[in-house]
C-alpha cells in the first residue's frame, strides 16, 4: 500500500509540473533579431504597432519588387525562433510581386509579454489592423500565411476576418492531437491550456480537413488541399496562392 501511495504521489507531482510548465514545451522564442540585411532582405521598413492589451510588437514590412503589389501577405510564424528565420519566405513572395509583413508575437524577438493562445490571436489582430491602416495595403488583397503553430493563429483570425486567401504550411488538427501524438502517456486533453483547435469549414471561409505534413490554400469561394513534400527537391519548399495560381519556391528549410 505504501508503494502504491508513493507512485500515485509521484505521478501527481509529474502532472502538476507538466501543467505548470507546459508552455515551455510549446513556445521556443528567440530574442535577438538581426538586421534585415543580415538575412538577405534589403529595402525593408522596420515597423512597430500596438496590441489592444498595451504591448508593442516589432516587425518588418517587406515591399514588393513590382510597382503595384499583387497582394499583401501576413506571415504567422511557427512556435520557434523569430521573424528573421522567415526571411526566405518574404524574399520569395516579394520576388513574385507580393509585399510581406514579418512580425514577432509577444515574448518573441524582444517583444514584451508571454506567449499564449489568446495572446497570439490578439497579436494577429493587431498585425492585421496595422496593415489595414496603411495606404499601400488593399484589404481585398490581404493573404494569411501560417506555418506550423501559426496555422492555428491564421485560421482563428480568418474565423473573425476572412482573408482574400490563406496558405497553411505544415498544419495540424489541434494542439491536443499533437500533444497526444508526442505524449501518449499523458492526459493531454485534461492538462492542455493552449489548444489551437482548427474550426470546421462552416466556422471560417477556409478551414479544410488535412493530414500533416500538408499545405492548404483557399479563399471564401474555394478550398484546395495540396500535398507538401521536399523529397523531390531536398531543401526546397513549395506552396501556391490562388487566383491567379502562383508557384513560389524558397531556399529556406521548414521552420517549427
Amino acid at each position: 500500500m505504501g508503494l502504491l501511495v508513493t507512485v500515485c504521489v509521484a505521478a501527481a507531482g509529474v502532472l502538476l509540473l507538466v501543467w505548470a510548465f507546459q508552455r515551455a514545451l510549446i513556445y521556443f522564442p528567440l530574442d535577438d533579431v538581426p538586421a534585415p540585411s543580415d538575412v538577405g532582405l534589403a529595402g525593408v521598413e522596420t515597423v512597430t504597432f500596438p496590441t489592444e492589451d498595451g504591448l508593442m510588437l516589432g516587425g518588418w514590412f517587406v515591399p514588393s519588387r513590382s510597382a503595384v503589389a499583387s497582394g499583401t501577405v501576413i506571415v504567422f510564424n511557427g512556435n520557434a525562433a523569430n521573424r528573421a528565420y522567415r526571411a526566405p519566405i518574404a524574399a520569395a513572395l516579394r520576388d513574385h510581386g507580393y509585399q510581406v509583413l514579418l512580425f514577432d508575437y509577444r515574448g518573441y524577438g524582444g517583444n514584451g509579454g508571454v506567449p499564449t493562445e489568446a495572446g497570439l490571436l490578439e497579436d494577429a489582430r493587431a498585425a492585421r489592423a496595422f496593415l489595414l491602416g496603411r495606404a499601400d495595403v488593399y484589404p481585398s488583397r490581404l493573404v494569411y500565411f501560417g506555418e506550423s503553430l501559426g496555422t492555428g493563429v491564421a485560421i482563428a483570425l480568418a474565423a473573425e476576418f476572412g482573408p482574400a486567401a490563406m496558405v497553411l504550411r505544415s498544419p495540424f488538427t489541434s494542439l491536443v492531437d499533437v500533444g497526444r501524438h508526442h505524449y501518449p502517456f499523458l492526459p493531454v486533453n485534461a492538462l492542455l491550456r493552449d489548444r489551437f483547435p482548427h474550426p470546421s469549414p462552416s466556422a471560417t471561409c477556409a478551414a479544410p480537413s488535412w493530414s500533416s505534413p500538408a499545405m492548404a490554400t483557399g479563399s471564401c469561394r474555394s478550398v484546395r488541399v495540396v500535398g507538401f513534400t521536399t523529397k523531390s527537391a531536398p531543401g526546397r519548399n513549395w506552396w501556391s496562392l490562388p487566383a491567379p495560381i502562383t508557384t513560389v519556391r524558397t531556399s529556406g528549410t521548414a521552420q517549427r
